[in-house]
């Protein structure tokens, strides 16, 4: 009997999504530098959904349990009313 060695490979230059996976990702620590220099936090609203989703800090400054990250809107919106706003100084 012949015996042949077979050998098959696949190479895909992957360098593109790798390199766009860092800028993401850099990007995403870039967001979290400012925020945490701001001492601010994020809120994401779905238009239609009636429901926020705010990151820890957030949650703190609204004074929401911490496990608490999803939220209706009527719910949260008793939180921000205009007394707990600070008002811009006037020039």
């Amino acid at each position: 009997m012949d015996t042949h060695t077979l050998l098959h490979a696949v190479w895909r230059d992957i360098t593109p999504l790798k390199m766009a996976e860092q800028r993401r990702r850099e990007s995403e620590e870039d967001k979290q530098r400012a925020l945490d220099a701001a001492g601010v936090g994020t809120v994401m609203y779905t238009l239609g959904s009636k429901e926020v989703v705010l990151d820890e800090r957030a949650r703190t400054l609204l004074g929401l349990p911490p496990d608490q990250a999803r939220c209706r809107t009527p719910k949260l919106s008793g939180k921000c009313t205009p007394k707990i706003w600070t008002k811009p100084a006037r020039f």
